[in-house]
């Protein structure tokens, strides 16, 4: 089901783009975005790939590739957003994301601030330096393949940034070792958000979740997913200056391989890191400890699972960790 949308479609090559891999046509894509009605519907694109510099949906409009690997949008800036939507029910669907350029900058698909019921669904992502940025609530990203971004520092292929009641489910996020230095998916600020049966693989950390000063990720539930494979930690929940993280829970998860530590709870301000816990986890095979908890985290509940094969301890509690209790 798709949100807010009538039956009023589009052909994006009948106002003009070629999508020969040659052609610039963000003015013909923009026009046939424009020429829906208020009420929004489907802008089609046919086989072939459609160079651009930014799309702006400010209509409640569904971008709709044949296939995922036959539709294809390519970047032109190293630094813009791609599909800028400000719009609610807005999304893609069966599209290819690459770009010419290098990418240091901006995401290919933009969710800013009340941009809400939006759908991203059976796409691929390559060469990203933000791959999906979730601004708005109420946003889902479903079965999607994210992979190759840019090498470049502070990227990431999933970045929350605010709003609430966010989903990521089926994602499988992968690439060269390292090639994605900081972040697979990193969290800075939300409320309710899920990440379900999705394996991120080969980054710098696969899960980040770093509020900083006046922001907080509240709620949030991990389940079925795997973290793996990754240059540094696995999972890193790093509140800095005022942020806080709390009521968060991994079940029946997955953090291994890492070089460094698997889980690695560390406040570095103020602020709390109050609340989370691990049912059913397993990390295992790390260079570092299995879970390593620092000063200032309280409420830590483990519940069963396996933290074996580490380098480091399975689980290590420094001391001034409050209110903590390890069963099964």
């Amino acid at each position: 089901q798709w949100f807010g949308l009538n039956g009023e479609v589009v052909n994006v090559k009948e106002f003009g783009a070629k999508g020969d891999d040659l052609t610039d046509d963000t003015v013909a894509i923009q026009a046939a975005h424009d020429a829906l009605g208020a009420n929004g519907g489907t802008v089609f694109f046919p086989p072939g790939i459609y160079r651009v510099t930014t799309i702006n949906i400010t209509k409640p409009a569904r971008f709709l590739g044949t296939a995922r690997l036959a539709s294809r949008i390519s970047a032109l800036s190293a630094t813009a957003d791609v599909l800028n939507i400000t719009q609610q029910g807005a999304g893609a669907q069966e599209l290819f994301f690459t770009s010419v350029p290098v990418r240091t900058g901006g995401s290919f698909i933009r969710y800013v601030t009340g941009a809400t019921l939006g759908l991203v669904q059976n796409c691929y992502l390559e060469k990203y330096f933000i791959g999906i940025r979730l601004s708005a609530s109420i946003n889902r990203v479903d079965n999607c393949d994210i992979r190759d971004g840019a090498t470049t520092a502070n990227g990431a292929g999933i970045l929350v940034d605010d709003g609430s009641d966010h989903w990521i489910n089926h994602v499988t996020m992968d690439a060269p070792n390292a090639s994605q230095p900081t972040a697979g998916i990193q969290i800075t600020s939300s409320g309710n958000i899920n990440i379900t049966d999705s394996d991120i693989i080969h980054h710098g950390t696969d899960l980040l979740v770093n509020p900083g000063a006046g922001q907080t990720v509240a709620s949030l539930t991990v389940t079925g997913s795997y973290f793996d494979t990754c240059s540094a930690r696995a999972i890193l929940i790093n509140p800095t200056g005022t942020g806080q993280v709390v009521r968060t829970r991994f079940v029946n998860s997955w953090s291994a391989t890492a070089t460094s530590v698997g889980i690695l709870l560390l406040p570095g301000g103020t602020g709390a890191l109050d609340g989370i816990e691990f049912i059913g986890h397993h990390s295992v095979n790390n260079g570092g400890h299995g879970l390593q908890a620092e000063p200032g985290v309280t409420n830590l509940k483990i519940i069963g699972g396996v933290f074996a094969g580490n380098t480091g301890q399975g689980i290590l509690i420094a001391a001034g960790v409050n209110e903590f209790s390890i069963i099964g």
